[in-house]
């Protein structure tokens, strides 16, 4: 067999393996088809999922509930957790296809969510040589109640707006002029915090489902549970998640 013999059927070869995996792919796009065919896609129902993503927050304290700040805080780290919800589809009530109404529970754990030692503001500039009041802000976790209102593009997509409220825990440690945590840093509960996103949901399988989410939260400025009565903070977050979704 000569050279160019030789190249010819290495070329054949890789010809045949290209078309031998264009049809198994074929094979398995064309299963799927068949099995959502057969199987029609039942969006009603619980689904419980889990979620993985980034956030970035913004703690500003504030001196006499708002008049100066004392510091400026911006956190950024990861975010997880799961959500459980119900789906009703809405066909009956408003007599339009493709609209679904969720009443969802999430709850996000950060993890090193958080920011770094802050020094205390003193007309709007930091006091760098005296960090008695320096600050750093930690995202422990929240709880939501949600509700989502959904719209199906076709069977297999979702996309979504979702509002409720949010109870939040933060933790705020106070650092003394070495550095050191003081004994009255606090773990505050930052109640019934405005929430809204928005959502996307893509059929995987019968009962799987691809999720990515947008969540927004702003707190109303409250007082510290610290010992120092004329400190206030309000607290505002942004995350994308993504996740996967198992429908029952």
């Amino acid at each position: 067999m000569n050279l160019y013999n030789f190249l010819k059927n290495i070329k054949l070869a890789n010809q045949l393996r290209i078309l031998t995996l264009q049809v198994i792919i074929s094979l398995l796009f064309l299963n799927t088809q068949i099995s959502f065919s057969q199987n029609k896609i039942n969006w009603e129902g619980t689904y419980v999922g889990v979620d993985l993503g980034i956030a970035k927050g913004k703690d500003h304290g504030y001196e006499d509930d708002g008049s100066q700040y004392l510091n400026k805080n911006n956190l950024q780290g990861a975010i997880y957790g799961f959500h459980l919800g119900y789906n009703f589809p809405l066909d009956n009530l408003i007599g339009k296809k493709g609209f679904i109404f969720s009443p969802l529970v999430e709850y996000k754990k950060g993890r090193k969510l958080e920011s770094p030692i802050t020094p205390q503001l003193e007309n709007g500039e930091p006091t760098e040589e005296n960090c008695k009041y320096c600050l750093k802000s930690t995202f422990i976790d929240s709880y939501s109640l949600l509700g989502k209102f959904g719209y199906l593009l076709n069977e297999y997509t979702q996309i979504n707006i979702v509002a409720g409220l949010t109870d939040i825990r933060m933790k705020r440690n106070i650092h003394d002029e070495s550095y050191s945590i003081v004994e009255d840093s606090v773990t505050d509960k930052i109640r019934r915090v405005p929430t809204y996103g928005l959502g996307y949901e893509s059929i995987i399988n019968n009962n799987l489902s691809f999720v990515t989410d947008f969540r927004y939260l702003k707190s109303k400025t409250k007082q510290s549970s610290s010992d120092y009565d004329d400190e206030f903070y309000n607290y505002r977050q942004t995350s994308v998640t993504a996740g996967i979704n198992y429908r029952f």
